[in-house]
């Protein structure tokens, strides 16, 4: 680059030729094509060419400059001067404050979010800012006179309308209906239906107690305790949807589905478990001979309280067969003679 980052220009290295030596095209053509980059840049006395970056002055002055008569000239320090006088005399300025109690401003704007006009001042602790609100926005001796007689004439209205639902001599109220999306009634009618609460004054009393006027009675109908609980004082019961919902209490007549599964699952055909401990075992075994040992599919926990033994056959020739030595796992097998099927049922403790 011809210009160095303080605008001093500097020929290229290579432009130096050495007495009694041939010059190169570089030695030659490069120095001219700096020197072509470097009158290239400088601004132009007259005006030619426009500036193609912002001009530091660096903290002098631009003198001798014309006044600007478009939008996009510059102004001249004799140009703000006229325009101050004159806006000065057409009163469009607002001036200084100067009292004792008074602080100058520094500076004023608008504000974009809001259109109102701001000022700032420094009050000795820095610098504050106060606001102007825009017009037609103020808060006038006349608005606010209305606005109060406005709520001076709501709340007679609400106290009238209270006066109408509640007795103050006696504490009697009519039906209050209290509405916002929805309403919550308290109401004794002909038929000596209604409802109330009372938050209870005393530690052994709930948190919230809901009585009943059926019959006259007022009754304390339900409680809900300090921990949470809910306690039905009535005679009646905890339902949802309609249908009773069982209590803790209820539990003894059932047992757990943990006891159940114990119970009955099994996963043989020939076992059938059932409640209390118990067990059946049913199975076919063939080609037996007398006095052999039958065991179970699965053993009991003691011999079997009952064991039935009865011949599968085909043709008109039976043999009687009863079981003996019967144990926890079998029994023995006897039989009239010959080989045959039997079926075979026991019930025993698991």
């Amino acid at each position: 680059m011809p210009y160095d980052t303080n605008g001093n220009y500097s020929l290229p290295t290579i432009y130096y030729a050495i007495s009694g030596t041939v010059i190169n095209p570089s030695q030659h053509n490069t120095p001219f094509e700096d020197v072509q980059a470097a009158l290239n840049r400088p601004l132009l006395r007259d005006g030619t060419a426009p500036m193609t970056g912002n001009l530091n002055a660096n903290g002098n002055k631009i003198t001798g400059m014309a006044k600007g008569t478009a939008d996009t000239d510059a102004v001249t320090f004799a140009q703000l001067g006229d325009y101050a006088t004159q806006a000065w005399s057409n009163n469009q300025f607002v001036a200084r404050a100067t009292g004792a109690n008074d602080y100058s401003p520094l500076q004023t704007g608008v504000q974009k979010s809001s259109g109102n006009i701001w000022f700032s001042y420094n009050d000795g602790a820095g610098i504050k800012y106060a606001f102007a609100q825009q017009a037609g926005d103020y808060a006038t001796n006349t608005a606010l006179q209305s606005e109060a007689s406005s709520r001076a004439s709501a709340d007679t209205a609400l106290q009238s309308n209270i006066d109408t639902k509640v007795d103050k001599t006696t504490g009697a109220m009519s039906a209050l209906d209290v509405e916002n999306g929805g309403y919550f009634r308290m109401t004794a009618g002909s038929q000596g239906y209604a409802t109330w609460y009372r938050n209870s004054a005393t530690a052994w009393d709930g948190v919230l107690d809901i009585f009943s006027n059926v019959g006259g009675s007022n009754t304390n109908v339900l409680r809900i305790a300090s921990d949470g609980g809910i306690n039905i004082l009535g005679s009646g019961t905890f339902q949802k949807n309609g249908a009773d919902v069982a209590f803790q209490s209820d539990l003894g007549n059932y047992v757990p589905i943990s006891t159940y599964i114990s119970d009955f699952l099994t996963g043989n055909g020939s076992i059938i478990n059932l409640a209390y401990g118990h067990r059946i075992v049913s199975f076919w075994v063939s080609n037996v001979s007398d006095q052999q040992r039958i065991s179970y599919p699965q053993a009991f926990s003691a011999p079997a309280t009952s064991i039935s033994v009865q011949q599968q056959t085909s043709n008109a020739q039976q043999y009687w067969a009863c079981p003996g030595d019967a144990d926890a796992g079998g029994f023995t097998i006897h039989t009239g003679g010959g080989s045959n099927s039997y079926w075979i049922t026991a019930i025993g403790p698991k």
